[in-house]
């Protein structure tokens, strides 16, 4: 009978450090999405995000090197190219979220690749 609650102890021990080592909080991987957008050199865009999280953030994790203006408004993302580049440019965006208690992590991250053409004449 002992040996059987011995058994048990290490089995619910085992478990427990299992569920912490893997929890979902502790996990680094998360999906990234890829989107492209194409644009004329002297424009700016404006792209939706979709709903914002409820309980977490976003936040610009890698800034495009030749913008302009790149900045998170609310559910959408503004860009606009520095004067004069063409090129491609690029910009991730990070989601975070909680589970209530106010401990975020990230959920996943938006990759935008910005390809800036000339103005035709």
């Amino acid at each position: 009978m002992k040996m059987k609650n011995i058994y048990c102890s290490v089995l619910i021990a085992l478990l427990a450090t299992l569920t912490i080592c893997c929890s979902k909080n502790d996990d680094n991987s998360y999906p990234v999405y890829d989107r492209e957008i194409k644009l004329n050199q002297n424009d700016s865009i404006i792209t939706d995000l979709g709903a914002y999280p409820i309980e977490g953030s976003r936040e610009i994790s890698q800034q495009a090197r030749h913008a302009l203006k790149s900045e998170l408004r609310t559910d959408v993302y503004f860009y606009k190219p520095e004067t004069g580049f063409t090129g491609e440019d690029q910009v991730e965006i990070t989601t975070y979220s909680s589970t209530g208690d106010n401990d975020l992590y990230a959920t996943g991250v938006l990759r935008i690749t910005l390809i800036v053409s000339a103005l035709e004449d």
